[in-house]
């Protein structure tokens, strides 16, 4: 929505129905023209057309926990970018997660209509590289209301060499690696969002075209 406010022409995918009707509305009352899709990353290939930029923002690939679907993810991205288009996205950083994870953790949240309260439960595989996340959500609102629901997220975290390779073995050109939300700074042991900037190998600038 931001990207549309701000005058980029941009299309919005996701794999729940229910998210694409809620980001189609929200798209109408702001009176933004943004087209939407009701695609997983696996079937991404369907979608019209190519793009200069493909984005997949707050650790949406971290969710592919298996090789098979992360490296047909890539080759669908690949298939939909621009010439001399580029991929952005990022993942949990293993380094950081290792030692910082919180096996327990309360957050709340209010405002004038209701007060959150969330609890997590994280358990690590570490041989893996995978953790699992139970969110546990109690919502009251300003009538009185109270209810609860709960979330499982299963998530695969890398480290920042692992990527690289990763990247570099699919036919991509890291550009950019650097800490979320901060493309000024280079990527530490300390932090748990790593963000890559990245194009097709096949797409790199030939000599002719460095020169003019």
């Amino acid at each position: 929505m931001e990207l549309a406010a701000g005058g980029y022409v941009v299309e919005g995918s996701d794999i729940s129905s229910g998210m694409v009707a809620v980001a189609r509305n929200s798209a109408r009352d702001r009176g933004l023209d943004v087209r939407f899709h009701e695609c997983s990353f696996q079937t991404a290939d369907t979608i019209p057309g190519s793009f200069d930029v493909v984005l997949a923002m707050f650790a949406a690939l971290g969710y592919l926990t298996h090789f098979a679907d992360f490296e047909l993810t890539l080759r669908n991205v690949a298939q939909k970018m621009a010439p001399g288009g580029i991929f952005i996205f990022d993942v949990w950083n293993g380094a950081a997660v290792l030692p910082q994870y919180s096996p327990h953790k309360v957050r709340h949240e209010a405002d004038d209509k209701r007060k959150v309260e969330r609890v997590s439960r994280t358990t690590l595989d570490e041989i893996a590289q995978q953790a699992v996340v139970k969110f546990e959500f109690r919502v009251e609102y300003a009538d009185g209301t109270v209810k609860h629901f709960s979330e499982n997220h299963h998530v695969r975290f890398y480290f920042p060499q692992e990527m690289v390779d990763l990247l570099t073995a699919l036919g991509f050109e890291v550009l950019l690696r650097c800490p979320f939300m901060q493309p000024e700074k280079a990527v530490s042991k300390d932090d748990w969002n790593m963000t890559y900037v990245v194009r097709k190998m096949s797409d790199r600038p030939t000599a002719a075209h460095q020169s003019q």
